[in-house]
């Protein structure tokens, strides 16, 4: 199959989904063995919405005399055939669902949330075609959305977080052994698939990249990206300490003891045992972007990621942007605290709400 039906195939697969069943239908009307090749090539990849419009298109050739190519073959049925990831929140948690396709159309769901401390909430279930595909649509209708990413990355994902967590509840822990069967051993090796998709070389002999990198925490799915507000205490004292300090101090040692301050706490806040998760998070959320088709979000998250491979990676204008950002949240909050618990002399309650 050649480069171009692959490029148009993926090009329609990160539309929206009515541009997307509006090129599946045009396709339908090509009458042309290299539409047919695309429509094959769609078939099994994309949401079961877009596949049932594939397979229309695809019999509307037929009946126009197109030679349709022959079918893949479907991968056996004792494993996994697909697999989604959403986005990676705040907390480093991101929504893992895999699929056992069924020849009936139907499929064994599971689906389990992975943390950097471990595996949450594990569910498996058979759905029928008609349950499938309301399953999917509930997924979209709640901006659920997941990008598909190859089964072994799954797999790896779990089988790495595995020993992080041992659920306390018994059913919990019968239903997550389940999860783990379903899901299968990942093979020894496994590369993270974002850098099947950007270049890693190229990311890094890029010199814009890494100062832009803040720039992601704009976007809606990273907006919720903070360090918490328990770990930050120290720091907002110290930070309030330099701020309301009684001494009259010229803006370069301002600045001195402000970068000072920020190394430390980059320091203790991401010690070197915690980097490998954060750089996970980050390759995760490069992937997501990618297969959203959101190239330069993705190639700023690879760069965050790939900043890693420095002499010090804590460095970073990320993590700078993500220590300043979070300091702030939490100094606006205890302000809000206490703004709320002022009371004003000789004016009572009625009067204040008036």
């Amino acid at each position: 199959m050649g480069d171009g039906v692959r490029d148009r195939a993926e090009e329609i697969r990160h539309l929206p989904q009515e541009e997307a069943l509006q090129a599946i239908r045009d396709l339908g009307r090509d009458k042309n063995t290299e539409a047919a090749l695309v429509l094959r090539e769609l078939e099994e990849t994309v949401p079961l919405p877009l596949r049932k419009e594939v397979r229309r298109s695809l019999f509307r050739l037929r009946v126009a005399g197109v030679s349709i190519p022959e079918a893949r073959p479907k991968p056996a049925a004792d494993g996994p055939t697909r697999a989604f990831m959403s986005w990676v929140d705040g907390e480093g948690n991101r929504l893992l669902v895999v699929l056992h396709d069924r020849p009936s159309g139907g499929a064994r769901l599971a689906k389990i949330l992975v943390g950097d401390d471990g595996l949450h909430e594990p569910f498996l279930t058979e759905c029928s075609p008609r349950q499938l595909e309301r399953i999917i649509h509930s997924w979209e209708e709640s901006n659920t959305h997941l990008v598909e990413v190859p089964v072994p990355y799954a797999q790896k994902l779990v089988a790495e977080r595995l020993s992080r967590r041992v659920p306390d509840d018994a059913d919990e822990k019968t239903m997550l052994d389940m999860v783990v069967r379903a899901l299968g051993a990942p093979p020894q090796e496994v590369a993270h698939p974002v850098y099947e998709v950007l270049h890693p070389l190229a990311i890094k002999w890029d010199p814009g990249l890494p100062e832009a990198c803040p720039q992601l925490f704009a976007e809606p799915e990273m907006a919720g990206w903070y360090l918490r507000g328990e770990d930050l205490q120290k720091w907002v004292q110290e930070l309030r300490n330099l701020r309301n300090t009684p001494l009259v101090l010229d803006e370069a040692t301002v600045r001195a003891r402000l970068a000072e301050l920020e190394r430390s706490a980059l320091g203790e806040l991401f010690p070197a045992d915690a980097l490998p998760d954060w750089r996970r998070r980050l390759e995760d959320m490069a992937y997501y972007f990618y297969k959203r088709g959101a190239e330069q979000k993705a190639r700023l998250a690879a760069a965050a990621a790939l900043s890693f491979d420095s002499d010090n990676p804590r460095n970073s204008p990320f993590f700078s942007a993500l220590l300043r950002r979070s300091l702030e949240a939490v100094m606006q909050e205890e302000k809000r605290g206490e703004e709320s618990r002022i009371i004003v002399p000789g004016v009572t309650g009625d009067a204040r709400s008036g």
